[in-house]
């Protein structure tokens, strides 16, 4: 398998880049793991060394995936996704046991939504009027003065 690597410079690591999210886990672990998962892709069930259910081009490689982005790759934080599955792109989501999202890790998928108007106005007024709430309670939690 290649893996590629994208700097910015050579100093500065490519800004997806998330460090201190591998662990020293072995092959065993994750043979374990896969076998859990009877081989199969947590997200989208394509079974490694079959074609792709979805690219019928395509066999399928299976890879230590995030449960959790933000959290080490080890232990309950590993599912086995295909390699189209555990695309860069994943780093938005969270995932269940399961393989199915049940979370955002990140702000970018919600942004990229309201710019290109997949929420309506009054979804996206509602999203700030909830997230208003929940600083106003953190500030006030915190004893910072609320801000208006």
């Amino acid at each position: 398998m290649i893996a590629l690597n994208m700097l910015v410079t050579l100093e500065k690591p490519y800004p997806a880049f998330v460090p201190k999210r591998r662990s020293p886990n072995t092959d065993s672990d994750f043979e374990a793991v896969k076998q859990k998962y009877d081989y199969r892709c947590a997200t989208c069930g394509s079974r490694e060394g079959e074609m792709n259910l979805r690219y019928k081009n395509q066999r399928t490689q299976l890879q230590r995936g995030h449960r959790n982005p933000k959290l080490p790759l080890e232990g309950d934080n590993i599912i086995p996704q295909c390699q189209f599955c555990n695309r860069a792109d994943r780093n938005y989501w969270v995932y269940d046991e399961r393989g199915r999202v049940v979370g955002v890790a990140a702000v970018k998928p919600i942004a990229r939504s309201i710019e290109k108007g997949y929420l309506s106005e009054q979804e996206v007024e509602s999203l700030h009027k909830y997230l208003s709430r929940r600083v106003q309670r953190r500030r006030k939690r915190d004893g910072e003065k609320p801000t208006r």
